[in-house]
């Protein structure tokens, strides 16, 4: 029920929301840019409004060409536009380009792996806009955003469980690429992602597993 997740909000019983909206990446996004209450506003109109935004989006994106290539970021800017212009809901690849033109920050959490989006360090932006988004389903596609309505408690309870996902989850360095070719990892650094993952490098029959087994349960799990 849409008004008791709201409820939930306002009396901060719990800083998890999930979007009613089918792009839930996208408007995780958009209330952690403009706000809650602004979200709120758009309930009727929200298609036009994320399309919208998505549109003006890739027009920023265009004309920070210059800006892009003198930091030497590796943003694909034919998937970028497709995906915000085409596709009912955008992807990792999209958040990434989103915050990157907005200079909003998230950590993103998926099972037991976890990603930074930061471009703090690009500008010294220090009025950076921060969230936590946490995908709940992989295969409904579904987002949901740690909000702490500016509540204190709420935000010392984010930083703690950010900490915890950072000393227990795999980090993924590179969203537009998350795992390297299987040549690219010593048998060492697979148990240490598996490790991580909770996945068993010893298998059912006792024997160690060999670098392709691990290598293709750790793409099964991303």
């Amino acid at each position: 029920n849409k008004n008791n997740k709201n409820n939930n909000i306002i009396k901060n019983e719990s800083p998890l929301y999930t979007p009613c909206e089918k792009d839930k990446l996208f408007w995780c996004f958009y209330i952690i840019l403009h706000g809650f209450n602004e979200y709120e506003l758009h309930q009727s109109d929200y298609y036009i409004t994320e399309k919208n935004f998505k549109i003006s989006s890739v027009e920023k994106l265009r004309s920070m060409k210059t800006q892009i290539k003198k930091m030497k970021l590796k943003i694909k800017f034919n998937e970028i536009e497709n995906e915000l212009v085409n596709q009912s809901q955008i992807t990792l690849k999209g958040l990434d380009a989103l915050c990157f033109i907005y200079k909003v920050s998230f950590v993103v959490i998926s099972g037991k792996t976890y990603c930074d989006i930061d471009f703090n360090n690009l500008d010294n932006n220090d009025n950076l806009k921060k969230g936590i988004i946490i995908q709940t389903s992989k295969d409904t596609k579904e987002y949901s955003i740690r909000y702490s309505n500016n509540n204190e408690n709420n935000k010392d309870h984010d930083q703690v469980y950010l900490t915890n996902v950072r000393n227990t989850f795999w980090k993924i360095e590179n969203v537009q690429k998350p795992l390297n070719a299987v040549s690219g990892y010593t048998i060492k650094e697979l148990h240490t992602i598996c490790s991580k993952l909770d996945i068993p490098i010893v298998s059912e029959l006792g024997k160690n597993k060999t670098k392709p087994v691990l290598y293709q349960e750790i793409l099964s799990k991303l």
